[in-house]
Formats: C-alpha cells, sequence, structure tokens
C-alpha cells in the first residue's frame, strides 16, 4: 500500500503546469491549466508547509524542514498570485482578491501584491476596506520594522483624502 502525501500531488500538479504557466504570461489561464492550479493551492489547509508538525528536533530533520518550506511556500506565493492575475485579467476582481489575500498570508511583506489588492480594492469601488487594507498593512510593516514604498504611502494618502472628503460631502443622518 502507497502513502498519501499531499506534498507529492502538489508538485506533480505543479509539474504537469510549469509549461503553461510560462507560456500564458500575462494571459488568462486555459481552463484545465486554471483548475490544477486551483486543486494545487487548495492542497494547502496552511499558509506554511507543515504548520504544526511536531518532529523531533535533529540537525538533518530541522534542515530538511527549513528547506522544504522555504522552496515549498515560494511555489505556493506564485501559484496563488498566478491565479489572482487570471482572475483579474478574466474580470473577476473578487476572486483575484481572495487568490491574492492568501498570496499575502505566504509572503506578508511582498510591496507587489499589497499594492495589486489595495488596487484591486478600489477598482471595486471598495474604497472603504482598500483604506482599512492600507491602515492594517501599514501597523504590521511598522511592527517588524519595514518601510512601505512610496506608491504605496501615496495611495494609501490617496484613499485617506477621498476618505475625508466623503465625510464632509456626505449629510448627518438624522
Amino acid at each position: 500500500d502507497r502513502v498519501y502525501v499531499d506534498r507529492r500531488e502538489f508538485q506533480a500538479l505543479i509539474n504537469q503546469t510549469s509549461r503553461a504557466l510560462q507560456m500564458h504570461a500575462g494571459m488568462p489561464l486555459p481552463e484545465p491549466t486554471y483548475q490544477q492550479l486551483v486543486k494545487a493551492a487548495r492542497l494547502w489547509r496552511t499558509p506554511r508547509f507543515m504548520s504544526g508538525a511536531n518532529l523531533s528536533a535533529r540537525a538533518g530533520i530541522d534542515s530538511w524542514l527549513a528547506t522544504s518550506a522555504q522552496t515549498q511556500e515560494f511555489v505556493l506565493q506564485r501559484v496563488l498570485v498566478r491565479l489572482a492575475e487570471h482572475s483579474a485579467l478574466t474580470g473577476d476582481l473578487e476572486t483575484a482578491l481572495q487568490w491574492m489575500y492568501q498570496a499575502t498570508e505566504v509572503e506578508p511583506f511582498n510591496d507587489e501584491n499589497h499594492l495589486r489588492a489595495l488596487l484591486w480594492l478600489r477598482d471595486l469601488g471598495r474604497r472603504g476596506d482598500a483604506l482599512k487594507y492600507f491602515q492594517q498593512m501599514k501597523a504590521d510593516y511598522e511592527r517588524d520594522g519595514y518601510r512601505l514604498p512610496e506608491d504605496i504611502l501615496q495611495l494609501g494618502a490617496d484613499l485617506q483624502e477621498e476618505a475625508a472628503h466623503r465625510a464632509v460631502d456626505e449629510p448627518p443622518i438624522w
């Protein structure tokens, strides 16, 4: 009998789709490729490889786990971003946002992914959500000693200014 290992299935799905991913960069994915990537992404229950696994502390296992985690999480992040791009290219920004949120859980300080999420929220007319997202992201960056890039800071300032104008322009509700 064979033991089912979801890491092997994940890797097999990635191997099956890698050529199509490269060929269709900047374009929507073919439906079979999209479905395979969705299946691969759904194999992950948390954004961390083997999260919660209790392995005996040995140098070999620790080294393997660290290397495997780094590699697998990098691949997962790429898959999630590509799924988000596909959804955005097909006009489904809500689904694109869901995939991008997952990508930012895997790589929480990826400026490009956060910028895309902010822009998609704004494009959907969800400016209040975009402002909350920006404020949380800014707090997370500051807490961990990172600095936001100027384009994100400017977008955040624009969102704050829009919110201030909306508050002034809206009559009070009695």
